[in-house]
């Protein structure tokens, strides 16, 4: 019994030295395991906590933060109210694309998150201005339909360092008193002062013709341009208004055009009856399009359209005798008037060009339309009055330094469309800036005056005959404008090319090297749009922002949409 105790402890112990040397062996398996494998990324050490994820859809966190300004973000470019926050179906989908995240008010948005939107990139505006060396700025004033919401629009345009033309919205500021000179001049003022511009910076304004902006500009002390598509414009009504003399008003051709479109419109029912009759004649289903009269070539595009589904639309008024009737002169009167127009549409719609119709396009495409509207063919009085009207508009303007600069200074025309010689005044403006880049040179050494002498003879000849005596050239000034007449000898020795990018072409090291002293007026002329095309479109989204469905959208909270929704999509998310 005591031996089988003891065998039984020797047993024991046996089976714990085997224990502990199978310990030991899986342990320096492990070790060497250890050794042997990669050792674990920085990216896997940082990876998160659960903790961690949770604090991140915190009301604060960092998740949230960035959620709610895409959402914003979203909701401005897409010009949509904020309220659809607060729609179910859009808190539906928050909740599918992310059930972590907690969608927060209507208020919160319109209180927190898009005055710190606005902020941030009213911030990056007031960057890109500072960083300019010239900017244009194109203005207008814009009332909605009810008359609850009026702005004025500030578009500006200016040339960045490495010659591309860049455009943002400086502001959409509300009007709250009397839309006089006086009251839109400190209006503007007050805008331009909250940028840290200063004045030597600003080139010119483009407006439109009316008495209050041309007043406006010049209270401000600043140089201002007509936009070019509306000189058009009003010209193109001067024509047309000759056409409707001709015929009984109530009864004219552009009015019975107008009804059909119109009584189209409002029936459903016609609406589809047409559109067979499209389908009937193998032509591509487009409704009519009305010509309204402060829209800039509407009549042209109403016009061409009837043209466009003349054979299903002469099959729908034979069997609709509600509409006004159209006859083979009445068809051949439209061509005839669309073919006077085309040429000034497509002059407006070029002129519309964000980046690449700066003000330089305008004395080359005006002498362009001066001549098509020379040419022989049908309705000459109707072209005669386009015409009229828009050399009374033109006039003095072919004269305007601002102008002739930009058109020189653009390698498309240089000084092909004057009937002057305009080097003098390029020669100028680079002398300026030769001797404006110098560095002030010490003062010469003047010759002492001889000390009165009463008793020298020659004193009172010499005093007598001093004033006489012709002043010796500044030799900075020689060498300045020696300069500047060699480099636009040689500049304008080049013939322009209508199919040159101008920006292309002084991005071009080769010309910036020839020729540096005219790249640096390019940066000033050709900052100046054609058109204030930008603000017609600043209020075409204002016009859709403010709808039935936001009768409490204060005007305040219109101003920082519209200056959002532009600015999000020029400088990016």
């Amino acid at each position: 019994m005591q031996q089988s105790d003891k065998e039984l402890k020797e047993n024991v112990k046996e089976k714990i030295k085997n224990k502990e040397r199978s310990l030991k062996r899986s342990l320096k398996v492990v070790q060497l395991e250890e050794s042997s494998a990669p050792k674990t990324s920085r990216k896997e050490e940082d990876t998160p906590s659960i903790v961690q994820v949770f604090k991140e859809y915190e009301p604060d966190g960092i998740r949230t933060v960035k959620i709610e300004r895409a959402i914003l973000q979203f909701i401005c470019t897409a010009t949509l109210p904020l309220s659809i926050v607060e729609n179910r179906g859009f808190q539906n989908l928050m909740s599918i694309l992310c059930p972590r995240f907690k969608i927060k008010s209507r208020t919160h948005f319109t209180r927190n998150s898009l005055v710190d939107l606005y902020n941030e990139y009213w911030t990056k505006v007031d960057e890109m201005l500072s960083g300019a060396s010239h900017i244009s700025f194109a203005c207008d004033t814009w009332t909605s339909a009810d008359n609850n919401h009026s702005i004025l629009g500030l578009t500006a345009h200016f040339i960045s360092k490495d010659m591309v033309p860049k455009f943002v919205v400086a502001a959409a500021t509300p009007i709250k008193t009397r839309h006089t000179a006086e009251n839109t001049k400190a209006l503007l003022a007050k805008v331009l002062g909250t940028f840290n511009i200063g004045e030597e910076k600003i080139h010119m304004f483009v407006r439109d013709a009316a008495t209050s902006m041309v007043a406006t500009t010049n209270l401000l002390n600043m140089k201002s341009w007509d936009c070019f598509a509306h000189k058009i414009q009003l010209a193109v009504k001067d024509g047309l208004k000759i056409l409707d003399s001709f015929e009984n008003g109530s009864n004219s051709l552009i009015a019975r055009l107008t009804s059909i479109v119109r009584k189209l419109k409002k029936s459903g029912v016609d609406k589809e009856s047409f559109k067979e009759y499209q389908t009937l004649c193998d032509v591509p289903n487009r409704m009519l399009v009305k010509g309204i009269e402060v829209r800039w070539n509407s009549m042209y595009y109403m016009i061409s359209r009837f043209l466009e589904v003349k054979k299903p639309l002469e099959l729908f008024l034979l069997d609709h005798h509600k509409y006004p009737m159209l006859d083979s002169c009445d068809w051949d009167m439209m061509k005839k008037i669309a073919e006077v127009l085309k040429p000034l549409a497509m002059a407006i719609e070029s002129v519309q060009n964000r980046y690449f119709s700066p003000i330089s396009v305008v004395i080359p495409l005006y002498r362009v339309l001066l001549k098509k509207l020379e040419e022989g063919g049908s309705l000459i009085h109707v072209k005669r009055a386009i015409r009229t009207g828009l050399i009374s508009r033109m006039r003095d303007y072919e004269e305007n330094e601002e102008l002739v600069m930009a058109t020189i200074v653009d390698p498309r025309y240089k000084d092909a469309y004057f009937t002057t010689n305009r080097r003098e005044l390029l020669v100028k403006k680079m002398e300026e800036i030769i001797i404006s880049l110098r560095q002030p040179e010490p003062s010469p050494v003047h010759e002492e005056s001889p000390e009165k002498d009463p008793e020298n003879p020659f004193f009172s000849f010499w005093q007598s005959d001093l004033g006489r005596c012709t002043p010796s050239p500044n030799p900075l000034a020689i060498d300045a404008r020696t300069k500047a007449m060699a480099e636009a000898d040689e500049y304008l020795a080049q013939k322009p090319s209508f199919s040159i990018d101008p920006f292309e072409y002084w991005r071009s090291d080769i010309n910036a090297s020839k020729f540096p002293h005219i790249k640096m007026l390019a940066c000033k002329y050709l900052s100046a749009p054609a058109t204030s095309a930008e603000c017609e479109r600043l209020f075409s989204t204002a016009g859709l922002i403010v709808s039935d469905l936001r009768t409490s959208l204060t005007v305040e909270n219109l101003e920082k949409l519209l200056f959002l929704h532009h600015n999000i999509l020029i400088l990016g998310f």
